[in-house]
């Protein structure tokens, strides 16, 4: 850590620091990222629309290029701000590097510390080693068997009968388990089969009574009928057009809801995607600044449109619920 501290990271530390001066430099060039635009699009490059000359793409690429070199530039500038705000903010802070080299020169200078004041006896460590040495042909290593198996397969008392044994007792314990369980495992027809519990599913019997109870059909025809003629006969003013310049009391939801839809019409050239009824507006425009009152007999609010407007039908359509041709 030492080597890699002295002969790697705090070189390269100088030299960045030596290269502020540079960036700050180049951050100051208003040119400089148009001309690294530039030199993106010069002679030689193989992209497509150099090749097509199409100078739109070329553009707007270029104009990418010039925002992100000038974008990246600020970032790495602002990397050398000895400000604080700065360097409690920014992760990418070459002083916050500075803190880390710091820290790892004093963590360095600690460890050496603790290193000096400690001793070893290598004569006496010697000696220790020697000794057990000559009695290593005595030493007995138990076979490689995972202890913690054979116990895996006792219940919560027969583990506490182990448990409870002293501790030479419970090392033959545990030899003769090893022992059971090998066999056990060589023999896999001495293994109790595994028994869950089943609950017999109980099929529920479905009567008429649980059927759910069925909708009432509504005459949606009729309504419409009725919301075209109370349509027809609260805003036309002709056969084609539709006058909407006071308060009105409906009596259908469908009709005010379709009054309603045409006043967006006011705000658009082509008004053809609107349409009441089934016939398209060719027209629509705003009659003053009344603003027009809509209420739906009983309900507790009305909707109130900013301004009186007229619209005008395509020809043709149905009228009080009969198609014209015409």
């Amino acid at each position: 850590m030492r080597k890699m501290l002295h002969d790697d990271a705090i070189p390269a530390y100088s030299q960045m620091m030596k290269s502020s001066g540079r960036l700050q430099w180049l951050n100051g060039q208003p040119l400089f990222a148009t001309m690294i635009a530039e030199s993106r699009q010069a002679t030689g490059n193989l992209d497509i629309n150099v090749a097509i000359g199409d100078q739109a793409a070329l553009e707007i690429e270029r104009r990418q290029t010039e925002a992100f070199v000038t974008r990246r530039l600020k970032v790495m500038v602002q990397s050398f701000d000895p400000t604080t705000a700065v360097i409690q903010t920014s992760f990418d802070s070459i002083y916050l590097l500075y803190t880390t080299l710091v820290e790892a020169t004093e963590l360095l200078a600690r460890e050496y510390e603790h290193v000096r004041g400690h001793s070893i006896d290598l004569q006496a460590l010697t000696e220790d080693i020697d000794h057990l040495l000559a009695q290593v042909h005595r030493i007995k290593l138990p076979e490689q068997f995972p202890v913690h198996l054979p116990m895996d397969r006792l219940g919560k008392v027969e583990m506490a009968e182990v448990e409870a044994l002293p501790k030479d007792e419970r090392a033959d314990k545990m030899a003769d388990l090893t022992a059971t369980v090998r066999s056990d495992m060589l023999e896999a027809g001495s293994m109790d089969p595994v028994t869950r519990s089943i609950t017999a599913a109980e099929p529920k019997v479905v009567t008429l009574a649980d059927n759910p109870e069925v909708a009432k059909d509504v005459d949606l025809a009729g309504q419409e009928q009725q919301a075209l003629a109370e349509f027809t006969n609260l805003v036309m003013a002709s056969a084609d057009t539709a006058q909407i310049d006071h308060d009105l009391e409906c009596q259908s939801a469908l009709a005010r809801d379709a009054i309603v839809s045409l006043y967006p019409a006011t705000q658009y050239a082509q008004t053809t995607a609107f349409a009441a009824f089934g016939r398209p507006v060719v027209k629509a425009a705003v009659l003053g600044n009344q603003p027009v009152r809509l209420h739906l007999a009983g309900e507790a609010f009305a909707v109130v449109l900013p301004h009186a407007f007229t619209v005008t039908f395509r020809q043709g359509g149905r009228q009080n619920g009969k198609v014209d041709q015409s």
